[in-house]
């Protein structure tokens, strides 16, 4: 008699088909999609295990979709040309989007520095140019 299915298991498997379903693409896509993104995952510069994660599901995810639009957009018909253009889309957005994500806090700190400085304060003071209220 076979086992019953733990609980934790049914949650993946049930949020899996759901984002399959929302993406619109083929489990295979996603599939082919993710090996990309291990081929670049040593490309991508260093991060943390949170960040690092969240980085390879959205690379995987976008490069299903990407994937299976430019196969429409080419023509092709062919499950493995869509299959190629997520393998090489994955490949290619992990290193790209991994340093993207790692630039955003310090152009987010950039653009802080440079409003507050347009303001004549820090960004800890509250005021306008005249100083503290």
């Amino acid at each position: 008699m076979p086992e019953p299915i733990s609980t934790p298991l049914a949650l993946a498997a049930g949020a899996s088909a759901l984002i399959v379903a929302l993406l619109g693409v083929e489990p295979q896509a996603l599939a082919w999609a993710m090996v990309g993104a291990i081929f670049g995952a040593p490309l991508a510069p260093p991060a943390g295990r949170m960040r690092q994660v969240l980085v390879f599901a959205g690379v995987m995810l976008a490069s299903a979709l990407l994937g299976t639009v430019a196969a429409d957009w080419a023509g092709t018909t062919s499950p493995r040309w869509r299959n190629a253009w997520c393998l090489v889309l994955g490949g290619i957005f992990h290193p790209l989007s991994a340093a993207v994500v790692a630039a955003v806090p310090s152009v987010v700190n950039t653009l802080l520095q440079a409003f507050a400085a347009r303001r004549g304060g820090s960004p800890g003071q509250q005021g306008g140019p005249d100083g503290p209220r």
